[in-house]
């Protein structure tokens, strides 16, 4: 092989090692560019929520009932829905029939509830009971101007007021609602009569008496005050009377309150 024909040869292994080089840098190539796998693209997308937009509505008690623990109301857009509330927070609340509230919903679920208080003016007027059902919580009323209406009023508060066919009470109303209500008591004045000790039972801790209109009247007085007070037969004491209940006696400058059982 002369000269010519070896550089001829050199040059062409060099060539084909270049392009041999070159080839296998462009295998290696994508090796190095980093590409998502298929379990990191899975739970990237199962991490992503969905969250629905609170929206306000407004709404008006159709009916509740406090021994199912459900609300009826209807919306703002006609549409008539069943919620559940227990009957703890319908009394909070103070859900009646009529009663308007504002609701912040999450798609088709109630996030919170507001009883919309109306803005009409306060008035008072006097009510009778027409009767009380303290099972039930309800109470009905014939107001002054002679309507018959069903309130909500707990067992506990019908108790405390002494509720009972017939009971006078002044109520406090705003439009429909009730805002306060009051029992009403007849309040007689205190008189003084003059009355005599007709007989004397310090054992019993009673004593009769005679009052100015000739009736007899049987009292309950301790042994201690009837000394005190020096009460003897034919004693002279003033009686504080209030309707027809005696409430004190008064003698020898000392006064004590008496038990006045009723006529005898």
């Amino acid at each position: 092989m002369n000269t010519l024909e070896h550089k001829k040869l050199e040059s062409r292994n060099l060539w084909m090692g270049a392009a041999l080089a070159l080839a296998a840098g462009l295998t290696l190539a994508p090796s190095a560019i980093a590409l998502p796998e298929a379990g990191l693209a899975s739970s990237s997308a199962s991490s992503i929520l969905v969250a629905q937009a609170l929206t306000s509505t407004t709404g008006t008690v159709i009916d509740a009932d406090p021994r199912e623990d459900t609300v009826r109301l209807r919306l703002s857009d006609g549409s008539i829905r069943m919620f559940s509330l227990s009957a703890q927070e319908q009394r909070q609340l103070g859900l009646e029939r009529g009663a308007d509230v504002m609701l912040t919903m999450s798609g088709n679920r109630i996030i919170t509830m507001t009883r919309l208080i109306s803005s009409s003016p306060e008035t008072s007027t006097t009510a009778t009971v027409v009767d009380a059902d303290p099972r039930e919580d309800t109470v009905r009323l014939r107001l002054a101007d002679g309507s018959i209406r069903m309130f909500s009023l707990a067992a506990q508060k019908q108790g405390q007021l002494g509720l009972s066919p017939g009971a006078e009470v002044m109520l406090t109303m705003s439009g429909d609602r009730i805002v306060t209500m009051m029992r009403m008591v007849s309040v007689q004045p205190l008189e003084q009569v003059e009355a005599t000790i007709v007989e004397l039972t310090p054992r019993l801790d009673r004593i009769r008496v005679r009052l100015a209109d000739g009736s007899i009247r049987l009292l309950s007085l301790s042994v201690q005050d009837q000394a005190r007070l020096g009460l003897r037969n034919g004693s002279a004491v003033t009686l504080t009377t209030r309707g027809n209940r005696i409430e004190t006696m008064t003698s020898n400058n000392q006064v004590a309150t008496v038990t006045d059982p009723g006529q005898s």
